[in-house]
């Protein structure tokens, strides 16, 4: 069985959490699994497409370089 261990967020990454509405919640997984990408990232993108100072470090993330 794969692990389920969690990274810790980068010292200057603190957690977010938000409350949806389910149907947006499942594209976002789908999305997600369609993509390869993580949910983390497309929300990351959509905040920088929405106006919002988001680097592409930032959204790259931290996995950038173990895939």
């Amino acid at each position: 069985m794969p692990s389920q261990r969690k990274e810790k967020p980068h010292p200057d990454e603190v957690h977010l959490q938000v409350t949806v509405p389910r149907r947006v919640k499942h594209a976002l997984d789908v999305k997600a699994a369609e993509t390869g990408r993580t949910k983390r990232t497309i929300v990351l993108d959509a905040l920088r497409k929405a106006g919002f100072d988001v680097t592409d470090e930032e959204v790259a993330g931290r996995r950038r370089g173990r895939e």
